[in-house]
């Protein structure tokens, strides 16, 4: 398959986490715990609860409001949503922002014309009022730019034009001195966030993925600078890369194109302009009796009965959506209640608010009426996460040469989503999910004979949809 014939194919097509295929099937078994098809039970949305005020909007539900001795797993969902910015850019919460750029040789030629292009644009829409540095790296890493309130615009750009090609990948060396620059001038009233661009595998310095995202969480959590990550071409690590972006409550860019280098770090930079919350925590209680068995979306920390996951910034019209898969201990069968808030501090007065929900699952012994009370907005979301963890793991078995493996599980995803139906028809989340997986099936069906640059078009495109599905973007 020729590569302009594949591009055009995909027209849409991105967990990171890497499992073992029989792990996997536990996990998205238990998961999946509806009857086998949802025309065998009957759909609420009235179980929904929902908390308003200032810009975000908190709702929280059950998969289902009843439990039985044979049903004792279960899923909890919940959802903030923030209000469309009413604000504008010349009076925008100010940026404490670490352009990072890839110079090793790959970056040749147009690659790097067009990042340098991208980082004046950065440039020419600060103000006096935010924090730049600018970071380049191949072996070594080197601080084109230390912090500077943005003054001088020129002269920074003078520094940019000056960027050429050279040496390997210290991706993680990059990074963390974009990490050192923005914590020296950290403001929490600001946005402080690092930017990293990167078309190659890090082979330098720190390159053990679990290691690099150890460092980008607690980056996050302990001092509260985001990463967004932007992938140029074909040879980078897009799961790395992913990770990494959603670890640090950041983004995750696939750029197929150098000439989209400029325009998608404009996008970053406006999303960043535009943020509603500030040092946004979300916190669930709940009983001592319900064991977390995961989390999907987001990393969180548990102690005693209350899980904390920190979110911090909150961008206009931005979703956050988590699921808790838990189980209730045997022997207990009392209602479950599920205790939620969300911190934050308005952006637009600095107010600090808290939105609070509370929802209840009672025992039932009468099945029933456990199948007559599922609700139809968190099921939906189940499914999606059930759908796009599977999508992924096909694409591991892909990455490492398992084609027949990897047709198997999309067409057990595709089966799976044909007993969705009726949650597919209300969702367009859902419908988005089941067309990328349809996608992807139709395009491993050769993938064996498919030229390598395609296979590698193919896996970095149907990951990055796959990423934004379940960050809901």
């Amino acid at each position: 398959m020729k590569s302009k014939t594949l591009f055009t194919m995909l027209t849409m097509i991105g967990l990171t986490s890497i499992v073992t295929l029989s792990s996997f099937y536990k996990t998205t078994n238990q998961l999946a715990n509806t009857p086998d098809t949802d025309e065998a039970i009957s759909y609420k949305s009235n179980s929904k609860q929902t908390s308003q005020l200032g810009n975000l909007t908190l709702s929280t539900a059950f998969e289902n409001d009843y439990y039985t001795n044979n049903n004792r797993e279960g899923n909890f969902y919940v959802e903030l949503k923030a209000n469309k910015y009413n604000g504008n850019h010349e009076t925008h919460t100010p940026l404490n922002i670490s352009v990072v750029i890839d110079r090793s040789g790959s970056m040749a030629g147009d690659k790097m014309q067009n990042a340098k292009k991208a980082a004046k644009y950065i440039v020419d829409q600060l103000s006096s009022d935010d924090y730049l540095s600018v970071v380049i790296y191949d072996g070594e890493v080197t601080l084109l730019q230390p912090t500077i309130s943005v003054n001088n615009k020129q002269a920074i750009k003078y520094k940019i034009d000056a960027i050429t090609d050279r040496g390997g990948t210290n991706l993680m060396g990059g990074a963390m001195k974009g990490y050192e620059e923005v914590k020296r001038f950290y403001k929490p009233g600001y946005i402080n966030r690092v930017l990293l661009l990167s078309d190659g595998q890090a082979n330098e310095g720190i390159t053990d993925p679990q290691q690099i995202e150890k460092i980008v969480r607690n980056q996050n959590k302990e001092n509260g600078i985001s990463i967004s990550t932007f992938g140029l071409g074909n040879d980078y690590n897009e799961d790395l890369m992913t990770a990494m972006a959603e670890t640090g409550t950041g983004n995750y860019y696939f750029i197929n194109n150098t000439e989209k280098i400029a325009s998608i770090f404009k996008k970053e930079l406006n999303g960043l302009m535009e943020v509603v919350a500030q040092n946004t925590t979300l916190t669930i209680t709940i009983p001592d009796f319900v064991n977390i068995e995961k989390v999907y979306g987001y990393k969180y920390d548990q102690i005693g009965n209350q899980l904390t996951i920190h979110l911090h910034d909150i961008f206009s019209e931005e979703t956050k959506g988590l699921l808790i898969k838990y189980r209730i201990q045997n022997g207990n069968n009392t209602a479950v209640k599920f205790i939620a808030k969300a911190n934050y501090a308005d952006a637009t007065n600095k107010e600090n608010k808290v939105l609070a929900t509370s929802n209840k699952a009672s025992f039932t012994n009468q099945l029933s009426v456990y199948k007559d009370y599922f609700n139809e907005w968190a099921s939906a979301q189940v499914a999606l996460y059930v759908s796009n963890e599977k999508l992924e793991v096909a694409m591991k078995e892909v990455d490492k040469g398992n084609y027949k493996q990897a047709r198997e599980i999309v067409q057990e995803n595709t089966i799976y989503m044909s007993k969705k139906s009726k949650l597919i028809e209300k969702s367009p989340e859902l419908k988005r999910a089941t067309d990328n997986n349809s996608a992807y099936d139709e395009n491993i069906k050769n993938v064996e004979s498919m030229a390598e640059a395609d296979v590698k078009f193919l896996q970095k495109s149907t990951k990055s949809e796959n990423y934004m599905i379940r960050n809901k973007k």
